[in-house]
């Protein structure tokens, strides 16, 4: 190869280079102000052992020093199939008590645009909290997709 040649070739690399960074550098800077955007809390919602259903709840449970432990509740599972005093007990579980949310199943998938079969797979006491505390009616938040 010519001497001509490579210097043409190591000059084509150069610009293909500086390009990429400059594309890269872009990437970078557009990554970093969506960091220092702003989030909006449009509603909050919270359900804990206790009975807690809002943030106020929430608070005061705190302030006061509640205990929300309580024995399983008995629409959870027959706590007594399987607890066992002995935590070497294969298959037991060594205590009867939990943090346990109340009617954790009132949770409704239509609302938030989701099939039954999906609702399944999610965790009921974030499901259950989603937005019970946006202070405006739901029809005006509620999925334009919803089935029901």
């Amino acid at each position: 190869m010519s001497q001509t040649s490579n210097a043409a070739q190591s000059q084509q690399l150069m610009k293909q280079a500086l390009l990429e960074l400059r594309e890269l550098r872009s990437k970078v800077a557009t990554m970093e102000a969506a960091q220092q955007e702003p989030i909006a809390v449009v509603g909050m919602g919270c359900r804990f052992p206790g009975g807690v259903t809002n943030p106020e709840q929430f608070w005061q449970l705190l302030q006061t020093g509640v205990d929300a432990i309580t024995e399983v509740p008995s629409d959870r599972w027959d706590i007594d199939a399987y607890y066992d005093p002995d935590p070497q007990t294969p298959g037991k579980m060594a205590s009867r008590y939990g943090g346990f949310i109340d009617a954790p199943y009132e949770f409704d998938p239509y609302f938030f645009g989701l099939s039954p079969r999906e609702a399944t797979t999610l965790d009921p006491p974030t499901t259950t909290a989603a937005g019970s505390d946006l202070g405006s009616p739901r029809s005006r938040w509620a999925s334009a997709g919803s089935t029901r």
